[in-house]
């Protein structure tokens, strides 16, 4: 009971009744609201409605939104990103985190769509902060909550304090007038050569299809405000809320983020047709903020008509007046589980769930713009999710923590006008970006393209370096996208398969998933110990005579048959990158397939060829995505017949090795990698790899095992020929223990010649040639990092490099100093060039006996000198004091840009000692 004559209904079933005919006509309140002349919101006439809803109806077809949507995305979403976008690039020093008032900005947006669409013209609200017919919209308002306040507002004295409100409204109807009269002139002229698609044309155009009766421009005018006003607050509104319940629930908004950011990269505009096929979740919460804070929050006033009505076994007589009560629908205790909880979940699969909400009103007198309101706030909310982080502001009142009496999160106060507004916007709608306030440039925060554009150029392992200088621990390289660097947050992130790899690892899979690829923990559980005993020391041990004749026997024949080939038969210059690659190379390939490829001593394989373009189809599958689409697989035809001829010589080598086995061909098992592969299993599930799994995983240990090696051999003898003092200890260190003529091993070298071991640490340190970020992904929950949350869904990449120079843990980090690793076990192990945690590199003691192998012999056996020509010099010093060194390139490591010209080096043999 509201009053003499007045009920309020809250059952579902009953409020359809009342609303789904017109024999329960709209209460006299209506009347007070009609200041316009009778719109279809306000006629209580059926026939009226009848006929201005045919007239009215094109104009919201799904296909009429549908051509209109470039003028939403337009007015909206892009809007919104210029001007978020422009406030988070001013955020800075004294201002060092953007915050907006999405309350005020979803108004001014929700106008700038309507208005665009209702007047064909652009008023820049967002942009301007206000414009004209926002002024008239907001004295609409205030005029008609007088209205229904008091009879009449022509009469003496509420003429005089309504006159200027009056003024506006006639202004603005007047506004309307011109708008429609001169689209008129411009299509019986002419000027428009197609008929626009907006809400102003269907208007014009559109008729009753019985009557044949078109709308006079006044009614057009009338229903274009009316319109306006529904359209922009009540949209407007319902994302305000929608934001603010998002932020209240964090689990609600890390499932969304989750959602969206997992379905459509950051630079894609997301239309409402991809988010409905895509994005239920989203749909979902969409759904939910209407059901719990609907904005036409008052009752929609209802006459019983003639004969009465019994509701709720309630005889109601002819004339009661019935309000249909939305909101207590909206929460009906029978009806939803809950009510008082936002819980998205509710509408995830269940069309009549969202049957049951009365938010849009139900039957004869539904909303028209329903589906234009869900055009907007879909496209709105799922791109902004997508592209921004948001937070509270510390001060924010209203928080998860806070609760209500019945345990929910407290919602801000509201206050009923003509919808349900937040009763302290300014106070309660604000709204941070976390990842505004952490270090990056500028044009980072708002597009990844510094990071595609360096990635592309091959500077991403040199830019790796110099973002952790100049941005510390953490810091931004795209929307959504952060790096850390502190040893410790590394760890967390490294050390636990919560954070799981991005789907980017992907690409390189190019024949079956493998241990470096994977994205599942099981399967990398699995395959560790499936491989795992192929790079035990004792296995590696026992391949030492292979490691040694591919390593160092191979690299001293080469450059002996260099010497003696040379004009003095002293002294020859060779290239030391290609020749550590070509044997690196013969190493893992003797070791991975049980066959010489003697690419050290022919200069080249074909499975270096192969390699080659296994990394170029691998680089173009993450550009692109699907090669064997057209016109992709057009252009990488070659690519992939040599993606095929590598697995299938792999699969041969596999089988050939079977068949020797099974023929008694082989009376020993070889021991390599190969025969580890082949004989390893699970010791749970005793499940062994297939002879495709074994060629996936062997690709990538050739790929892995040559590169890594190759290239830090070649840093570290750079780094050696720049800093003299350094390459005289360790020359003085190994001739000293080691006869000349003598073949150093791995346990003889790592038990003697600490030194050169800590050249090589020291190397790895401060280049290495994984030097671009590990990515990972923030899992459900989010995580904090250096006082940062990152929500679900963020991309975090470890910066090796970053940590490899952490001035919390090395001292000078920019100068090469081997003496840091001499008796510190605890630096070795804040080294992270072979990562860290469950996805360490299982091939680092196969790398570590080759380089230590080669490093102590060629060191003991011959002497190295720049030639004359070399640009890069002890004497030539960078801006911190230290030696320069030769330029880098990175695209899946770090090498040198120039080998051909920096990596050339004058050897001789070691005199007697």
């Amino acid at each position: 009971m509201l009053g003499p004559n007045n009920v309020a209904i809250c059952d579902p079933s009953d409020c359809r009744t009342v609303l789904k005919s017109h024999r329960f006509i709209k209460g006299d309140i209506y009347d007070k609201l009609d200041i316009l002349g009778g719109t279809m919101f306000t006629t209580r006439s059926p026939k009226v409605a009848n006929t201005r809803r045919r007239q009215i109806g094109p104009a919201f077809t799904l296909s009429h939104l549908s051509a209109m949507e470039p003028v939403i995305i337009e007015c909206g979403i892009n809007a919104i990103r210029n001007k978020w976008d422009g406030l988070i690039s001013q955020a800075s020093g004294d201002r060092p985190s953007a915050e907006i008032n999405f309350s005020q900005h979803f108004s001014l947006a929700t106008f700038d769509i309507m208005g665009t669409l209702g007047y064909g013209q652009k008023f820049n609200a967002l942009k301007n902060n206000q414009s004209q017919i926002t002024n008239w919209l907001f004295n609409f308002n205030k005029l008609t909550m007088i209205s229904i306040t008091f009879k009449a507002i022509e009469r003496f004295p509420l003429n005089l304090i309504a006159r200027r409100l009056i003024k506006s409204k006639d202004e603005f109807f007047a506004y309307g007038d011109k708008v429609v009269q001169t689209r008129r002139n411009q299509i019986n002229s002419g000027e428009l050569s197609e008929k626009p698609t907006d809400i102003l044309q269907a208007l014009l155009d559109s008729e009753d299809p019985e009557s044949k009766a078109r709308m006079t421009p006044k009614e057009i005018s009338a229903e274009t405000i009316e319109i306006m006003v529904a359209g922009s607050e009540t949209t407007s509104l319902t994302m305000t809320w929608a934001l603010h319940y998002l932020l209240l629930y964090p689990e609600v908004y890390s499932k969304a983020v989750s959602e969206v950011r997992g379905k459509f990269p950051f630079n894609h505009t997301i239309t409402y047709n991809e988010a409905k096929m895509h994005l239920q979740y989203i749909e979902a919460f969409i759904y939910e903020t209407l059901r719990i804070h609907a904005v036409s929050g008052i009752p929609l006033p209802r006459v019983v008509p003639q004969g009465g009505v019994t509701l709720q076994g309630h005889f109601l007589p002819e004339g009661t007046t019935i309000a249909v009560n939305i909101a207590g629908a909206n929460h009906h205790q029978e009806t939803w589980k809950k009510p008082r909880k936002f819980m998205p979940e509710r509408f995830l699969s269940d069309e009549k769930a969202k049957q049951t909400l009365l938010t849009f009103s139900s039957g004869v007198r539904v909303c028209p713009g329903r589906n234009l309101a869900f055009y907007e706030m879909m496209i709105l909310l799922s791109n902004i999710i997508k592209d921004y982080d948001l937070a509270l502001p510390a001060d924010a009142l209203f928080r998860p923590e806070s609760k209500d009496k019945y345990g929910n999160p407290r919602a801000m106060p509201c206050i009923q006008n003509l919808t349900v507004c937040p009763k302290n916007p300014e106070r309660d709608c604000r709204v941070v970006f976390p990842n505004s306030r952490i270090p990056g440039s500028s044009l980072s925060k708002i597009t990844r393209t510094k990071l595609r554009i360096d990635s592309l150029f091959g500077r991403g392992g040199q830019v790796s370096i110099d973002d952790y200088y100049r941005y510390g621990d953490i810091y931004t390289t795209g929307p959504n996208s952060v790096v850390i660097c502190n040893p410790s947050d590394c760890r967390s992130v490294l050390g636990t398969h919560r954070f799981a790899k991005t789907s980017s690892y992907k690409a390189f899979a190019l024949v079956e998933e493998n241990i470096f690829t994977t994205r599942s923990p099981e399967l990398v559980h699995t395959r560790r110990k499936q491989v795992g005993p192929a790079f035990t020391h004792g296995h590696l041990n026992e391949m030492e005579p292979m490691i040694m004749e591919f390593g160092i026997h191979a690299i001293r024949q080469k450059w002996d048959q260099a010497l003696s080939q040379s004009l003095d038969g002293k002294k020859a210059t060779v290239n030391y990158a290609e020749h550590f690659f070509l044997s690196a190379f013969d190493i893992v390939g003797a070791l991975g397939y049980g066959q010489k490829f003697n690419a050290l001593i022919n200069n080249k394989a074909q499975a270096v060829d192969w390699v080659n373009d296994y990394l170029l189809l691998s680089v173009i599958k993450m550009v692109f995505g699907d090669i064997n689409r057209f016109p992709i697989n057009f252009f990488v035809r070659r690519l992939i017949e040599s993606k095929n001829d590598f697995a299938a010589f792999g699969n041969a080598a596999t089988q050939k090795r079977r068949d020797m086995l099974a023929s008694g061909e082989l009376t020993e098992k070889p021991k390599d990698i190969l025969q580890a592969l082949l004989e390893g299993e699970d010791p749970d599930s005793k499940i062994k790899m297939t002879p495709l799994q074994i060629t996936a995983e062997n690709i990538i240990f050739l790929i892995a095992g040559t590169d890594t090696t190759s290239l830090t051999l070649s840093w570290t003898l750079h780094y050696l020929m720049l800093y003299p003092n350094t390459y005289k200890k360790a020359v003085s260190e190994v001739r000293s223990k080691f006869r000349r003529n003598h073949t150093i091993s791995y346990a003889e070298a790592k038990a003697n010649l600490p030194y050169i071991e800590a050249c090589i640490y020291e190397s790895m340190r401060i280049q290495p040639v994984s030097g671009i970020p590990l990515l990972r992904v923030v899992p459900k929950g989010g995580a904090t990092f250096q006082g940062y949350f990152l929500p679900e869904g963020t991309k975090i990449g470890v910066n090796i490099a970053g940590v490899n120079h952490h001035q919390g843990t090395w001292n000078n980090p920019r100068k090469f100093f081997p003496e840091r690793f001499i008796e510190n076990e605890k630096a070795k192990q804040n080294v992270f060039t072979f990562s860290s945690g469950v996805r360490i590199c299982p091939g680092r003691h196969l790398a570590q006996y080759e380089m230590l192998i080669m490093l102590s012999n060629i060191l003991k056996d011959y002497d190295f000198e720049l030639p004359d020509d070399a640009l890069f010099r002890p004497d030539v010093l960078n801006s911190f004091g230290y030696p320069q060194t030769m330029p880098c390139t990175h695209y899946l490591s770090v090498g040198p840009m120039y080998p051909e010209r920096d990596c050339r080096i004058v050897i001789s043999k070691a005199e007697d000692y």
